[in-house]
Parts: C-alpha cells; sequence; structure tokens
C-alpha cells in the first residue's frame, strides 16, 4: 500500500545503477535527503550531500517556497526527534564479529553509538 503524495527521487538514469543521492519524499519526514557511498571519505559524502541541499533550496527559492524554520526549534520536520538542524549522519561499519566480544554492547551504550543489524535501520 502506497500512500498519496509519497515519492523516491534517486540520482541515476539506469536504475540498475546504484544511487549515492537519495530524496524520500513524505516518508517519516516531508522529506529525508540522504547521500550513501562506499568507503570512508566522509568529507566527500557531505559536500555532495550540502551540494544537493543547496540545489533543492535553490529550486523552491526560484518557485516562492523555502524549508520551514524556526529561531528557537531550528528546521520544522515532521518527526520531533530531528527537529533544529534537522541532520542524521550514520556511518556503517563492517567489524567482523566484535560484537561477540563480553562487553561490547555496554561499550557502544557508554561511547554513544547504536548497535544496528548488517542493514541499518
Amino acid at each position: 500500500d502506497w500512500p498519496d503524495a509519497r515519492g523516491v527521487f534517486v540520482n541515476v538514469d539506469d536504475l540498475d545503477d546504484t544511487p549515492d543521492f537519495v530524496v524520500w519524499v513524505n516518508e517519516e519526514d516531508h522529506l529525508r535527503i540522504m547521500c550513501l557511498r562506499k568507503g570512508g571519505d566522509i568529507f566527500a559524502v557531505f559536500e555532495k550531500l550540502v551540494r544537493g541541499v543547496n540545489a533543492l533550496e535553490l529550486g523552491l527559492a526560484s518557485r516562492g517556497y523555502e524549508f520551514l524554520h524556526d529561531d528557537h526549534l531550528g528546521y520544522v520536520v515532521g518527526c520531533p526527534t530531528n527537529l533544529g538542524t534537522g541532520m542524521r549522519a550514520s556511518m556503517h561499519v563492517k567489524l567482523i564479529k566484535i560484537s561477540t566480544l563480553p562487553g561490547f554492547e555496554r561499550l557502544c551504550t557508554r561511547m554513544g553509538l547504536e548497535v544496528r543489524g548488517k542493514h541499518g535501520e
């Protein structure tokens, strides 16, 4: 069941290619903008994300729209846990069998990290 006004936009012409810039519309938030890449170049991923968000903002502005922003709350989004910058960064790191070590989950908790399955969310 696919709700009205929901969509996914990707930066590939051929759906056999893997996109590295994705915009989900009306999923959990109004927009979820993701930049996904393999490897460890976090700066390049963030740079691409910033360029994409800036392009979206320019496109909105050219039509007389902008992202809703409140001086106290920051960017206002559909999910209250994402108020503020509206940004959440995550990284998937493959650590073979480390989760079997005693105390691994306690260590992650102390470091403010979340343990997730191999597919992330």
